[in-house]
């Protein structure tokens, strides 16, 4: 047991194409300074991969991590293979940036982007057969 471990909800807002926009707590004592493990998780509760992010006093959460990884699934737990992942530079208001690259899912509904530290966006893109 970790008594160090600490889990924060935050809210999500979508900022439109499967992207969204979590909110860090105002109040500075609930999301202390150090390091933390991002999950999202899917109506079952099941966690994605992690991405790892550092709080600092003075600037938005970064991700530490040289990889922004993780699996898309249906909401019954299907993989989805061929969803468009698309990767952006996060604006320090939170707004997406820059684009800088797209992946699509495998088979297993995996993708993948190697990255320096920074702040990022994701949006997730169907195939156009698909919703």
């Amino acid at each position: 047991m970790n008594n160090d471990q600490r889990r924060i909800p935050l809210n999500a807002v979508s900022t439109g194409n499967n992207g969204y926009k979590l909110q860090m707590p105002a109040d500075g004592g609930i999301a202390i300074p150090g390091s933390y493990m991002l999950f999202a998780l899917d109506a079952q509760g099941v966690p994605s991969v992690a991405a790892v992010l550092t709080v600092t006093t003075d600037t938005a959460p970064v991700i530490v991590d040289s990889t922004i990884d993780g699996v898309v699934t249906q909401e019954d737990g299907t993989l989805r293979e061929g969803v468009q992942v698309d990767l952006f530079e996060q604006s320090a208001d939170g707004s997406r940036g820059t684009y800088l690259a797209s992946t699509t899912t495998d088979a297993e509904g995996r993708y993948e982007f190697e990255v320096e530290q920074g702040c990022y966006a994701l949006t997730f893109v169907a195939p156009e057969n698909e919703t």
